[in-house]
């Protein structure tokens, strides 16, 4: 119910200025992208010591309370230990060794890579020692796809299926019930037994079963040993370790070849037949023998014992992985704080049917999957199994052995370049460069088997090849999957997005074994062989991820298109302009015009008003500008900053929120052609004067070094509770403002929003309050005026609901939309003034579609969805958008010609969304009705539409708090190394920094 006449604000309520936090929504600052943000940053130094201190105590680590205190300041920057003074010199010559010589780690830490690169040796062994085992069980066990008796398809099929074996199995949680360390241990045991079990078969029945019972150790191998040894290893080397499985794994391949080499002529023994390919198989357990012996002589992860609660053991394997207690201190308290921001955004979701459902997740799948399903129809796979075989037909078998040594060797030896060319040149580069080599290598191997069976020059060619192929593959397709796999996919579904892909990988591994001996038979080699595909698909659906920080790999997966991925080359560098604040950014917004006596230069409108927000009364608001307006159009203008501080003044209380006058306000009388209102809320509603008198240079590339004199920021009225008060004097307790609507139609009219639960409008020629309401049951967040109208607007609050008030009937409101009661929320006591109802989620936004104003955007409280609300239809939204993982802090509609739906928040990301196909096609018309007219125009045959795909994305640094578009003036144009073409533009403020983007 509306009261024009509210209650005493001395009586209602009493806010002191430092609580006023306290009032303003609980929300949580966690982010789900491709990187958790590091939540200890913001944190006071006392805050994290008493932290540190604490977490020790409540581990049973107590007499370690003043380390992990050390180690929780070191954690929030571990760039900046040297300004700590709490760190001894001790302490500080630890963390600047670990710096300067990255690779001086523990013996213990060597040692647990030797473990993990011998599991990696053997992974290939037990993959390659079955090339040349199965020249000689497949005629022992009457499946050789060579016999003439009729049936080479049936031979060709159960061979498949026997070297397939390994590859279908079932994937066991073995981590979760024993560990890094014992899930290594488990699956070396049954490499070994399964290996001894298949050197004493009689039968293509009993071969399988024992391999079929291998694959259960290669699964939980594979997916284990790279990231046991990612959560031992410090960052630095990190990388590095993770690259050491592929190395290793084709030095296993080649010690497979070695061993088919050297037991190919050894005798049978009586009693024993095929001695020779049973030692093959046999010998791959050997290696195994050294894992069970040493593996649980390393410590366990860290990780793992902190995710089963024990962190003491945590810190023990921390300080012998680790070269002092400092770095395994900080280490563990890093630990613990990402894993419980993690807990945060679980919500208890199913996350595998997000990799599907999500579009940033879908894309990381989708290149995973390329990539991975390319390492197995390459070719690598056919010539590491059956390499001996496809030579068969023009040397001897040992000849053909000794031929897959070589290309072993290869694979392994060129392996090496990987680790440097992996972060340097990329890894879409890699793919892109590797995959035609891989291609014009195998083409001339397939068209060599059409050089007669008799000529020399044959076998060269053929070898040759194998060999060029192998040295193309090892530093491209061969490290590229499993490095790609393991970063492309957000935090909060990293495991459940790698084993997927690691799935897949095996699961085609298993149809290139079973299938190429049929396709042999059928194709001929040729048939093995061919890349084009993979460079196709990678070209149009694997964007790069070198060099990019995890946040930043949101950016190219939420964006992705076969059209991004051909421009972005052009266009990354001239469609953002960057400024650097002195403190974090709260409030922006793009001025709404050129500046005041500059109409002759649009590109001044390039102006942005920004406010800090800081827990203290030194607070600021500033303008900046283009330092030089050569930034929009010149491609290499790196010699200044974008932008430059115009003027600034001081701002006290925080300001929650900060606008330019409407631009048609242009025409007030009352403002001179110099200078433009600025306003903003806070403990007050203050308003700004903005002049400008600096000289309009001939051309706008004359000065490079712009002059800042001649802007100022002087402040006209400060209005609070229904009056004028004192530009400088005492601090108020008045209820703090929570946002404002400055109308279009009428610039002299603003409507505010409080915490008190009042909406109040102001006339600012006056310097009245026009009106004063009890609006809401609980605080009001947000307001809005409906546009073109100057007696109805729209708020939403505490109390969860969205309403409609007009000026000229204020008898009562009209609720448009309330949102639904969280089940674990408790009914909250009635308030003097209303009728008890459930508790609901509070709304903090709201927002007209500038198109049509029948349309609405908000969102709730910690929500990741935005509701898109039709006012003829109220009562449930209309269109529901749903692409962030966190909670969004701020949305904006573009202009009028282009209403495109800008949204960010906490999960780094800015995504735009183009509404206009969702339009019902029978909404009436755009222009401002009365709310009596709008309201009656109800639409029960509305259905909720689901939007997934925003047709933008960018990821940023860090969370985003707050964005601005930029009006549509002409000039305002940019570079785009193709043309010069104009265009909105979209400002984003993400801690201390504000990146400007062209739409």
């Amino acid at each position: 119910m509306a009261s024009p006449n509210p209650p005493n604000h001395a009586q209602k309520t009493e806010f002191e200025r430092s609580s006023f936090s306290e009032h303003m929504p609980n929300r949580s600052t966690e982010a789900v992208n491709a990187q958790l943000a590091n939540p200890l940053q913001g944190l006071s130094h006392e805050r994290l010591i008493a932290d540190g201190a604490e977490f020790a105590k409540a581990h049973n680590m107590g007499h370690l309370s003043e380390l992990f205190s050390k180690g929780a300041l070191v954690a929030q920057d571990p760039s900046a230990f040297d300004s700590l003074p709490l760190l001894t010199g001790e302490d500080k010559e630890a963390l600047q060794h670990e710096i300067t010589h990255k690779w001086s780690q523990p013996k213990m830490l060597y040692s647990l890579v030797i473990v993990c690169s011998v599991a990696a040796a053997v992974q290939g062994m037990d993959e390659s020692v079955i090339n040349g085992a199965n020249l000689f069980f497949a005629p022992q066990f009457g499946i050789d796809p060579n016999t003439l008796d009729g049936n080479e398809r049936r031979n060709q099929w159960l061979l498949g299926l026997v070297n397939s074996a390994p590859y279908v199995r079932v994937q066991f949680k073995l981590n979760k019930l024993f560990g890094r360390r014992g899930t290594i241990f488990i699956a070396a045991a049954l490499s070994f037994l399964t290996c001894i079990w298949q050197g004493v078969t009689n039968s293509w029945q009993h071969l399988f079963v024992a391999r079929f019972i291998l694959g259960l150790g290669i699964g939980p191998k594979s997916s284990t040993v790279p990231v046991y040894a990612a959560e031992c290893a410090p960052p630095a080397i990190r990388g590095a370790l993770v690259m050491m499985w592929q190395m290793w794994t084709a030095f296993g391949i080649m010690l497979g070849f070695v061993a088919d080499v050297a037991f190919y002529k050894v005798a049978d023994k009586p009693h024993i037949t095929g001695l020779n390919w049973r030692l093959m198989l046999g010998s791959a357990g050997v290696p195994a023998l050294f894992i069970i012996a040493l593996v649980f002589l390393c410590p366990e992860s860290p990780r793992w014992y902190v995710s089963k609660g024990r962190y003491d053991k945590a810190y023990e394997s921390l300080a012998r992985l680790r070269n002092a207690p400092i770095q395994a201190a900080r280490d563990l308290y890093l630990i613990h704080v990402l894993l419980e921001a993690e807990k945060g955004i679980q919500r208890g979701r199913f996350h595998f049917f997000e990799l599907f459902t999500v579009p940033r997740n879908r894309r990381a799948t989708l290149a995973s999957s390329i990539v991975m399903f390319m390492q197995q129809f390459c070719g690598v796979n056919v010539i590491a199994y059956y390499s001996a075989r496809i030579p068969f037909y023009l040397i001897f078998e040992i000849q053909a052995l000794l031929a897959s040594f070589g290309f072993g060797a290869v694979n392994w030896v060129f392996a090496f370049p990987a680790v440097y060319t992996i972060d340097t040149f990329g890894r879409r580069n890699l793919l892109l460069t590797t995959f035609p080599l891989m291609a014009l290598f195998l083409l001339m191997t397939g068209f060599a088997f059409w050089i007669p069976a008799d000529s020399k020059a044959r076998i060269a060619v053929v070898s040759l090849g194998i060999y060029l192929f192998g040295m193309a593959y090892s530093p491209g397709e061969g490290p590229v999957p499993l490095t790609y796999s393991a970063e492309a996919f957000p935090l909060y579904v990293r495991d459940m997005g790698m084993s997927f892909a690691t799935a897949f990988l095996w699961f085609f591994n298993f149809v290139v074994a079973i299938t190429f001996p049929r396709l042999l038979g059928a194709f001929k080699a040729q048939g093995a062989f061919g890349c084009i595909f993979g460079f196709i698909a990678v070209l149009l659906f694997v964007p790069e991820t070198k060099a990019l920080s995890l946040e930043e790999l949101d950016e190219g997966f939420l964006a992705f298109s076969a059209k991004l991925l051909f421009i972005d080359t052009y266009t990354r560098q001239t469609t953002l302009l960057q400024y650097e604040a002195p403190w974090p950014v709260h409030c922006i917004d793009w001025c709404k015009s050129a500046a005041p006596g500059q109409q002759l230069r649009p590109r001044s409108a390039f102006r942005l008003g920004i406010a800090s927000f800081t827990e203290n009364y030194n607070n600021r608001i500033a303008i900046v500008g283009l330092q030089d307006e050569r930034v929009l159009v010149e491609d290499d203008f790196t010699d200044y900053p974008d932008f430059v501080t115009l003027c600034e003044t001081s701002h006290g209380y925080p300001a929650t929120s900060l606008q330019w006058q409407p631009a048609s306000s242009h025409g007030w009388a009352q403002n001179s052609p110099s200078m433009e209102l600025l306003a903003t809320t806070g403990d007050v509603l203050r308003v700004y004067e903005y002049n400008s008198d600096a000289a309009v240079p001939v051309s706008s590339y004359v000065a490079r070094q712009p002059s800042t004199s001649g802007h100022t920021l002087t402040m006209k009225t400060a209005l609070s509770g229904q009056q004028k008060v004192p530009a400088q004097g005492p601090q108020r307790t008045d209820a703090p403002l929570t946002n404002f609507s400055w109308n279009e139609k009428a610039p002299n009219l603003i409507v505010t929003s409080s915490i008190d639960t009042t909406c109040t409008v102001w006339n600012i020629d006056t310097q009245t309050a026009v009106t004063q309401l009890i609006a809401h049951d609980r605080e009001v967040y947000d307001v809005a005026w409906l546009p073109g109208s100057t007696d109805i607007f729209v708020s939403v609050g505490a109390d969860g609901s969205l309403r409609a008030f007009d000026l000229r009937s204020l008898e009562h409101s009209t609720i448009l939309y309330e949102t639904p009661a969280p089940k674990n929320l408790p009914r909250p006591p009635a308030s003097p003034s209303s009728t008890a109802r459930p508790a609901t989620s509070p709304l903090l936004k709201i927002a007209f579609n500038p198109s049509d104003s029948n349309y609405m955007s908000t969102f709730h409280m910690d929500g990741n969805d935005v509701q898109i609300l039709d006012m003829r239809s109220p009562g449930q939204p209309v269109i529901e958008l749903r692409g962030h993982h966190a909670q969004i802090n701020a949305f904006g509609w573009g202009s009028a010609e282009h209403p495109l739906l800008a949204t960010a928040g906490d999960d780094c990301q800015l995504l735009l969304w183009d509404l206009s196909t969702f339009n019902n096609t029978n909404q009436a018309a755009a222009s401002p009705r009365s709310a009596s007219s709008r309201l009656n125009s109800p639409r029960p045959d509305v259905k909720k539409r689901i939007v997934t795909e925003p047709v933008m994305a960018y990821t940023a640094p860090s969370q985003i708090t707050n964005l601005a578009w930029s009006p549509q003036i002409q000039g305002m144009t940019m570079n785009t190394g193709h043309s010069t073409v104009t265009g909105e533009w979209l400002a984003i403020a993400s801690g201390k920094t504000i990146k400007a983007l062209k739409v």
